[in-house]
Parts: C-alpha cells; sequence; structure tokens
C-alpha cells in the first residue's frame, strides 16, 4: 500500500490496554493443497491487523508493544463488540532509504533486532499470536535491490528460525506490471522469489513464508498458475475498494485460492476522494469478509494508525466506527470469528470439518434438521428442512474423500447429497443421488461461530447449502445459493 510520508506524523501518546488476548496457541503452521494447517491437521484461518512501519511506531507513536495491547484487548467496548481478539499481527520493517526514524541496517550492530525486532516477537508471543515479519518494499523488484533484499533474509531468518509465531512476508509489493502480461511479470518477480525463498530455507525450514506477487501483489493469479518450488508457502493478495469493482482482481484472488493458499495481508477503506480506498462496510467490506470466509483465507488488515491510509483509528487513538469506516468493522470481525479455524481445533466443532461419522444436520436458522423428502430413497429425492424426530432420512454420514472434501451420504437411501445436473445458479435444486465421484457430490465445510459450518459444494465454490427464502417452516427446500454469510446458511453436525 501506498505509505504517507513518516516525516508528517506527529508523536502521541498510547492508551495501555489492560486486557489480554485468550489465549490461541501458536505452534507450526504448514501448507497442504491450498489450505493452512496446525500439527494436528486443523485448518488455520488466521486474522489481524497491521501495524504501520514498525520502526515509526516505536519512535513517534507510542511504541509497538503498545500498540499490541490496544489490538488485543477483550475489553474494549468500541464498535458493536465487547473485545479486540487479533491473532496474528503484520510488523512492516521499511526499508532504510524509506525515510523510518529506526530501521534495520545490517551494520547496526544488532541493534534493530536486540532492542526492536526480537522483543515485539517475543511479546507476541506472550500474548499467544502470530506475527509476521514483512519486509515493506513498494518498488519493482530489480538487480538493484535484490542485494538488499537478500542481506535482510540473511540476518533474519536463522534469528528467527526456532519461533513458531513467526511468519516471513519476503517483499510487500513488487510493482512489477510492464512485461506485457501477468504470466510474464511473475516470471520476473518468481526467479527473485525463489532465490530468497531458498535462503529463508536455508537456516529456517519451518516458518510459513509470504511470497509477493506482481502489479502491488494482485496479481496473483499468475502466481498460482506457477508456483515456487518449496513447502509452506503462501502467495499474497492485497485488495481495496476500487480492486473490488473490477472483475479481473477478484478473479486472480479466486482462482488463486481454488489451488494455492493465500493470505492477504491488506485490505481496507475509508470514506475519502482517493477511489483506491473509498468504499463501505456494505459494498466493499462486508462481502469482501463473505468471501475470505468462504475460501479459507487469512488476512491482516491495513492499517492500525489514525494518518496512515486507510486509518482504523482517529488521532486521539479511538476506533473510527460508521458505515464508510474499518476500525470498528475490523474489530467486530475479528471477535465474530475468534474462535473460528483457530490451531488447535477452535471452531465449535472441532476444527475445520465436523469429522467423519454420523450426524443430524440442524439449521442455524430454524433449528430444524436436514432431511430427505417424504423418506425417499430414489435418485432425485428433494431435500428439505424438517422437525427433527430420529429417522434414518434425517441422519447423515461424512465419508472423507481428500483434500478436506467430503461426501454427505443418507443413514435411509444410501445415496448422496447432491446438486442437481452440477448447476450453479442460485435455487438449483439439492437432491439425493448413487455416488458418482463428481464434484457436486462433494462437500467442503468453513467453521462460522458457535460451533456452525457453511456447507459448499467443490464445484461451486462461491455458493452454499441454503435454506429457501430463510424459512423456518417445516417442508422448505434446500437449495444452493450465493454465500452472504446468512444464518439460513448455517448448519451444526451433532450426533444423531
Amino acid at each position: 500500500m501506498k505509505r504517507i510520508s513518516l516525516l508528517g506524523l506527529a508523536t502521541s501518546a498510547l492508551w495501555f490496554a489492560t486486557g489480554a488476548v485468550l489465549p490461541a496457541a501458536t505452534p507450526w503452521l504448514h501448507t497442504s493443497g491450498n489450505k493452512i494447517y496446525d500439527p494436528n491437521n486443523n485448518q488455520t484461518i488466521l486474522r489481524g491487523v497491521s501495524t504501520i512501519d514498525i520502526g515509526a511506531q516505536q519512535v513517534w507513536d507510542g511504541g509497538v508493544t503498545s500498540l499490541i495491547d490496544r489490538l488485543t484487548n477483550p475489553n474494549d467496548s468500541q464498535g458493536s463488540s465487547p473485545g479486540f481478539y487479533t491473532r496474528v499481527v503484520r510488523l512492516p520493517v521499511m526499508p532504510q532509504s524509506y525515510g523510518s526514524p529506526w530501521t534495520w541496517a545490517p551494520n547496526d550492530g544488532d541493534n534493530f533486532y536486540n532492542n526492536l525486532l526480537r522483543p515485539v516477537v517475543n511479546y507476541c508471543k506472550s500474548k499467544d499470536i502470530y506475527c509476521i515479519i514483512d519486509l515493506h518494499y513498494i518498488e519493482d523488484i530489480t538487480g538493484g535491490n535484490a542485494g538488499a533484499v537478500q542481506q535482510f533474509w540473511t540476518y533474519m531468518a536463522p534469528r528467527f528460525a526456532n519461533d513458531s509465531n513467526v511468519i516471513f512476508e519476503l517483499y510487500n509489493e513488487p510493482i512489477n506490471n510492464s512485461n506485457g502480461s501477468d504470466a510474464a511479470n511473475w516470471n520476473v518477480v518468481k526467479g527473485y522469489m525463489q532465490t530468497w525463498y531458498n535462503v529463508v530455507r536455508n537456516y529456517a525450514p519451518n516458518n510459513l513464508v509470504l511470497i509477493g506477487t506482481p502489479n502491488w501483489s494482485s496479481a496473483v493469479g499468475a502466481a498460482a498458475g506457477s508456483p515456487l518450488s518449496g513447502s509452506n508457502i503462501a502467495y499474497v493478495c492485497h485488495l481495496y475498494p476500487w480492486h473490488w469493482t473490477q472483475s479481473w482482481n477478484k478473479n486472480q484472488l479466486t482462482s488463486a485460492a481454488a489451488s494455492v493458499p493465500v493470505f492477504m495481508t491488506e485490505w481496507g477503506f475509508t470514506q475519502t476522494s482517493d477511489t483506491l480506498l473509498n468504499g463501505s462496510i456494505s459494498g466493499y467490506g462486508q462481502p469482501l469478509m463473505n468471501l475470505l470466509d468462504q475460501y479459507g483465507i487469512s488476512w491482516t488488515s491495513w492499517v492500525a494508525h489514525y494518518s496512515w491510509a486507510p486509518p482504523m483509528f482517529n488521532s486521539n487513538w479511538t476506533l473510527r466506527v460508521g458505515p464508510n469506516e474499518m476500525g470498528g468493522f475490523v474489530k467486530d470481525s475479528l471477535y465474530a470469528r475468534r474462535n473460528s479455524n483457530q490451531p488447535g481445533g477452535g471452531g465449535g466443532g472441532g476444527g475445520s470439518t465436523p469429522g467423519n461419522g454420523t450426524f443430524k444436520i440442524l439449521s442455524r436458522n430454524s433449528g430444524k434438521a436436514l432431511d430427505a423428502y417424504g423418506n425417499g430413497t430414489a435418485d432425485g429425492t428433494q431435500i428439505i428442512q424438517w422437525t427433527y424426530s430420529g429417522g434414518n432420512n434425517q441422519r447423515w454420514t461424512l465419508q472423507d474423500r481428500g483434500s478436506g472434501q467430503y461426501s454427505i451420504i443418507g443413514v435411509a437411501s444410501g445415496k448422496a447429497l447432491d446438486v442437481y445436473n452440477n448447476a450453479t445458479a442460485d435455487g438449483t435444486k439439492v437432491e439425493l443421488w448413487t455416488y458418482g465421484g463428481g464434484n457436486n457430490q462433494k462437500w467442503t465445510f468453513s467453521a462460522t461461530s458457535g460451533g456452525y459450518y457453511r456447507v459448499t459444494p467443490v464445484h461451486a465454490t462461491n455458493s452454499c447449502l441454503d435454506v429457501s427464502g430463510a424459512s423456518t417452516a417445516d417442508g422448505a427446500l434446500v437449495q444452493l445459493w450465493t454465500n452472504y454469510g446468512s444464518n439460513n446458511q448455517q448448519w451444526s453436525f451433532s450426533s444423531p
């Protein structure tokens, strides 16, 4: 993100919050397929906030750990939620030439590491939160800066190789966008990223590594199509309100997220004349949040400040709230997901999926059960909701089909929950059908809150299992519909 001039920032005292975030362990994370997992293979989604350049925050704005206290204060009642539940903090480190009052230099006698970065990382660990060390370049990757980047990671990687809560973001925003095509731009960036990744892996075999992508980290689709060689890699996407209006940008994100882990390290909005950042909760913030939930994408919002844009705070460090401001919205979004897809299986239902077994499946909106109409067992039987009575037409067995995908098999019929004719349109019938292994018969699960899940067919990842018209009546049809995060699109799984 384009930064506000550091020299224009004024000193401001930070209010010290007294609360601490509820514990969330920070074990080593790894990637598999297009998701991030903890050591017990619970899908993990990290959600949090980015600071400004940590040197500027430390010298001019009251200190980094004080800001972390603010971002993890469970007793902060601003906005519409009772506390702040940040699970990951992004820590930008500006290059020397960017004007920060305190930044890393190869000949600083370990001053930056010993007296700023290491204490901040340790403080994050004490709060049970992850942190991203972000080398915050905003320029083309060229031979002219590649050496400095390699020098930075050669220094940092061995020093944080044993810190399970540390994630490395190699290069914030490669501007590179003048090589004729997304693939050509990525080909330039990829060569440098592979070199730096190899440097990091030489010293630090386990830390997650985030890879910036061309065009200010927006051309993530090309990177997904030709990924780096290596493991525990996620690809960076930045998406602001102007990007949200462009189908190209959203297609880059969704196409990438279908095949590789994506980490959105910047998003945000405010009411402004800047078309890049001008947005609202209804027009950008909530639809984006729904999309990130749907694809299981980790994120950090930009930015926890009052003059860097878009700002989460006012100049007195109160949250900016309202339909066109992001401060309260970020806090409320973190609170709503505070127990969703956390390491150790946080998410109410035991992790990223309900697991193998036989369940009754109840609508969050109505409390009624997923039911095969009329106790039917024939191909084409309509799925409805009905008051739970314990019948086998209301009992469903989840069978793991690999890669986080499950079939949902009716106990009475032995047949699969199926989206009619492989269709993707809103209102498409959900029915019973003999299992044939099609993607319209395989489902993924995203924990929401309170032990509920969104249930998404593999062939239509923008859609989910939905009760028609948000009805609470017996007999209401169950159908396919675009995910909007509503209660008639969320389901619990429990012993029948």
